[in-house]
């Protein structure tokens, strides 16, 4: 009988707590690839197993996938640490990336906090009509919480980011192999996600600038 994946895990978490770190590493990977099943301790172990193993970009990259999922700012030192001492762009953590991993932790939360709100409104607006009261003040208030709900699950903290898998990696100025070349980007590099156009991804290189990228050259934090 196959193990469901909380088995799985159970059984990796004890490899990993006998130092058989690339035994768990198999099952982790297993319930991460294939059973699209993990847990932000388990994002955090694969990190360390692959730290060990000289691999500081999937270390890094599931740090940030471990962040994105916690707001742990704990973990921000770690990941600054580790650029830093491979001299990596695109560590530079901000309020915004704050805020994201906020809401990603306490997606569900705020989601049915929003919807209970907006009920709220629409039964008290509903309310007040019958009961012949004036309700522009209060229809206006509806309107923009409900602009800002549909604005906050559908576009608000969605810039993903990103971690480049190959050294030297280039960025090109359009989505075309036979573009100018902008410039290279070193494994380990973190990027934001703009857009995408067939198998290129349109990343930000600055302030000002973007430029394309192959998408097997990027891992996606998600």
């Amino acid at each position: 009988m196959a193990e469901n994946p909380e088995e799985k895990l159970i059984k990796a978490d004890s490899l990993f707590e006998e130092s058989k770190y690339t035994q768990a590493l198999d099952i982790y990977e297993g319930l991460l690839y294939e059973d699209q099943s993990y847990t932000p301790r388990m994002l955090m172990k694969v990190a360390y197993i692959y730290e060990g193993l000289g691999d500081y970009t999937k270390s890094l990259y599931f740090l940030n996938m471990y962040y994105h999922h916690t707001a742990d700012q704990a973990v921000l030192v770690k990941m600054e640490d580790m650029a830093g001492k491979y001299e990596l762009e695109g560590y530079k953590f901000t309020d915004y990336d704050f805020f994201r991993s906020i809401f990603n932790k306490y997606y569900e939360i705020i989601f049915g906090v929003s919807i209970l709100l907006l009920l709220s409104f629409f039964f008290g607006i509903a309310k007040r009509k019958r009961n012949g009261r004036t309700i522009l003040p209060h229809s206006i208030a509806y309107l923009t919480l409900l602009g800002t709900c549909v604005w906050l699950f559908n576009y608000g903290f969605k810039t993903p980011k990103a971690i480049v898998n190959a050294n030297n990696s280039l960025l090109m100025k359009s989505a075309s192999a036979g573009s100018d070349i902008y410039k290279s980007a070193s494994k380990g590099t973190r990027m934001d996600i703009v857009g995408k156009q067939d198998i290129w991804y349109k990343v930000k290189v600055d302030q000002e600038n973007d430029a394309f990228i192959r998408q097997s050259n990027l891992m996606v934090i998600e």
